[in-house]
């Protein structure tokens, strides 16, 4: 599957931002040495209410709200090795350039968060993997080229980093979903510091 962005409903948009608004105090925090990630998780009560008529599935594994006011670091959610199908929502954003990049290049073994030579960090969920994307055995579709340079000028670290990946530049903009396969290797754009990203996540089948 192709990652594609599609608008969605202002009502869903406000129940989902309300749900994040109550619920928001009752988070796990990753990556605990910096508090760079908050999730809430929420269930398929919430997902049908909200987006459920908006796609074709089989079955809703899970969903989480995340806020963080750092770049999250290149990753795959592979929760269920039936999960095929993320569903992320933007919900707040003070940055209009914004954006969320979905690289073309997959990894299926497991959730993994790939944060190379950059972090000695510890990550909930998606076990951290201290090595460059091109270096890691399992990640398909590599190039052995540099990465684009319409990409880099979106993403936070050093071209190094992402030797071998091409992919898609999408906006975080409130009001629209964007959808790739869970296999694809995503990540935040550069965030402008005292900026802060708000979504949810649906993973589904």
């Amino acid at each position: 599957m192709k990652p594609y962005a599609i608008d969605i409903n202002e009502t869903s948009i406000r129940l989902l931002k309300n749900y994040w608004n109550e619920k928001q105090d009752n988070f796990i925090q990753d990556a605990k040495d910096n508090g760079l990630m908050h999730l809430v998780c929420f269930d398929n009560q919430l997902f049908n209410k909200t987006l459920g008529k908006e796609f074709d599935y089989q079955r809703f594994n899970a969903g989480n709200f995340f806020s963080h006011e750092h770049p999250y670091y290149p990753h795959v959610d592979i929760f269920d090795y039936e999960n095929t199908v993320n569903v992320v929502v933007p919900l707040i954003c003070d940055d209009p350039d914004q954006k969320l990049i979905v690289f073309d290049q997959t990894y299926e073994h497991k959730a993994a968060t790939w944060c190379g030579y950059i972090s000695k960090r510890e990550f909930h969920g998606n076990p951290a993997i201290r090595k460059r994307m091109c270096d890691t055995i399992g990640v398909e579709g590599l190039t052995d080229q540099s990465c684009p340079d319409e990409l880099l000028e979106h993403l936070p670290y050093g071209s190094d980093f992402y030797y071998g990946l091409t992919g898609s530049v999408f906006d975080w903009k409130v009001g629209t979903a964007i959808v790739f396969n869970s296999y694809n290797i995503h990540c935040t754009g550069q965030m402008k510091p005292g900026y802060t990203k708000v979504g949810c996540t649906s993973f589904l089948k």
